[in-house]
């Protein structure tokens, strides 16, 4: 008997953890170590020999060591250490269960940070290979007769389509005798190479994220309750996704939002490169997108060295220079009387909002009103600050507005971070009475896997917004709520940390952002996170920042 879709399809997007994790340990953090834990550990791939694993790369950590062990309490743990977050451990044994964390390390292999979570991950059952690894597991018997699938049992039957539309595809299978739950794999190649394994708790399961007129694989096998595979896979499934409907003729505004990393900031992590040698590659992607407005992070108000200039400043001139005529919404670098200088500041609002700006197209929009809202800080922070703007398409004659914000970073201001959201949205709500469209973008500087909760991109959402990628708490599956209809690079991390190899997820999920754009309701075309990179994931050229630009085309309601 097949089940209730409805009931399945909702337990599959509350339900998917991750890809491979069964679950987690929480970790104790330590305020004494220099850097946060590494967040969002989670296996991107399994074999019966090897698994790999990603993680939010963690601001300027020199690099990373992976422990992995067969044993929950991690005794007996072998490790591995990389600059990059990402590692593929091999040599494994099939059919086993592993555990694994990650810590920042220094290049001499010092403890830089706390343990992340302890993940849950098995290899995929199979002959006993011949160890090759470079981080070799723990000796351990070989696999017996119960880690393998049972001969005797049938694999799933009469996998199909029950429904396809243009956002979602949903499959359903026969319920398989002896099945507390399933493995579903998707795949783009019809032999199933890199294909992705999700959880499912019932015989039917939506999936989102996909790509219109895309031809994808599918297969499922069923899991007992000890967590064993029953049988072998199904049948392969065969489904080409509907084309998504017409676009409109309507103009789409381009909304787009780049930290840009602050100019006297260089340290020289990883592959960056002086703001003097960065800015052309900064300029050149937003030249290449040409987004009608465009929150920028840390284009620090204060003066660039050898020059009389902010960073904002240098940034627009350079824009218009390269011909587009861009303007900032306030060029006041201080609040203070004298708005250009912060020397002997007496204290007068002058609508300044440090690093966080917002620029405009001016021949595609009209700029109406703008200001900023002074965020809670914390003692010895730099203030922060949200910048809002008011405009007015000149295509269309609609208003729209928009907030601008960079939070706090520090893993231990979590809870300010959430405090800084609720005061911009109050802010937000006080200057937007008549509820136009608005778009709340920026650096929110907390993932999906944030411990305990994503807490201020939560507050945007608990206000009717939402989100176009459909994020889901804790997992890179994509949820009914998405809104996009066209995804570009979206399953590719927001923050790169200047390392030229930029990590990403399958193409029909979620990439770890830190960086959104997040809309009242309204029909998004496209998000796009910005690269320009080579067939093996590899920034091209000079690394513009350490984040990388996103954007949204939306057509205003």
């Amino acid at each position: 008997m097949r089940l209730s879709l409805r009931a399945s399809a909702a337990g599959v997007c509350a339900g998917a953890v991750g890809m491979f994790a069964a679950g987690t340990l929480a970790p104790t953090q330590a305020a004494t170590y220099a850097y946060p834990a590494p967040a969002g550990l989670r296996a991107s791939s399994a074999t019966a020999t090897s698994i790999t694993v990603v993680w939010t790369a963690v601001p300027k950590a020199p690099a990373y060591r992976v422990k992995i062990s067969l044993k929950s309490s991690m005794k007996s743990a072998n490790s591995t250490t990389t600059t990059k977050p990402t590692s593929t451990l091999s040599g494994l044994l099939p059919g086993k269960r592993y555990y694994l964390n990650v810590r920042v390390v220094s290049t001499s292999d010092a403890k830089l940070s706390d343990k992340s979570p302890v993940i849950q991950v098995s290899t995929t059952g199979g002959p006993t290979p011949t160890p090759t690894s470079t981080a070799k597991a723990s000796p351990a018997p070989k696999p017996t007769p119960t880690t393998k699938p049972t001969g005797t049992t049938r694999p799933p039957q009469k996998l199909r389509v029950a429904k396809a539309n243009w956002r979602s595809l949903t499959v359903d299978w026969a319920d398989q005798p002896g099945a507390a739950s399933y493995r579903l794999q998707l795949s783009r190649n019809p032999s199933m190479v890199d294909g992705v394994e999700s959880p499912v708790p019932a015989s039917a399961a939506a999936l989102y994220g996909l790509a219109h007129k895309q031809k994808y694989y599918a297969r499922v096998r069923g899991i007992d309750s000890a967590g064993r595979a029953l049988g072998g896979w199904s049948g392969i499934l065969a489904v080409l996704t509907p084309a998504a409907p017409p676009i409109p003729r309507k103009p789409a505004l381009g909304i787009a939002s780049y930290n840009v990393r602050c100019a006297n900031c260089y340290t020289g992590q990883n592959e960056e490169k002086p703001w003097s040698t960065r800015r052309s590659a900064v300029v050149s992607q937003i030249i290449s997108r040409k987004p009608d407005v465009l929150g920028i992070q840390e284009a620090s108000q204060a003066r660039l060295n050898g020059s009389k200039i902010s960073q904002f400043d240098d940034l627009g001139a350079r824009l218009r220079a390269a011909g587009v005529p861009y303007q900032v919404t306030n060029a006041n670098r201080f609040n203070c009387r004298n708005p250009m200088a912060s020397s002997g500041c007496k204290p007068q609002y002058q609508g300044a909002s440090q690093g966080t700006r917002i620029f405009y197209n001016s021949a595609t929009v009209d700029l109406l009103d703008q200001g900023s809202k002074l965020l809670p800080s914390c003692s010895g922070c730099n203030n922060r600050y949200t910048a809002w703007a008011l405009f007015r398409q000149k295509a269309t004659g609609s208003s729209f507005f928009v907030a601008n914000v960079h939070t706090q970073f520090m893993w231990k201001y979590a809870k300010l971070r959430a405090e800084e959201l609720k005061v911009m949205m109050d802010e937000v709500a006080r200057r937007n009475p008549k509820h136009l469209p608005t778009f709340v973008m920026g650096d929110f500087n907390s993932t999906r896997y944030q411990t305990p909760t994503n807490a201020p991109y939560d507050e945007v959402i608990s206000r009717g917004f939402v989100d176009p990628l459909g994020h889901t708490a804790r997992s890179p599956v994509v949820s009914a709520l998405a809104s996009v209809e066209n995804r570009a690079r979206a399953n590719y991390n927001s923050h790169n940390n200047f390392i030229r190899t930029v990590a990403k997820f399958p193409d029909w999920q979620n990439g770890s952002n830190i960086d959104y754009i997040l809309t009242t309701p309204m029909r998004v075309l496209q998000w796009e996170t910005v690269l320009n990179i080579d067939a093996h994931d590899r920034i091209v050229g000079t690394i513009p920042s350490d984040h990388n630009m996103v954007m949204i085309k939306a057509v205003l309601p």
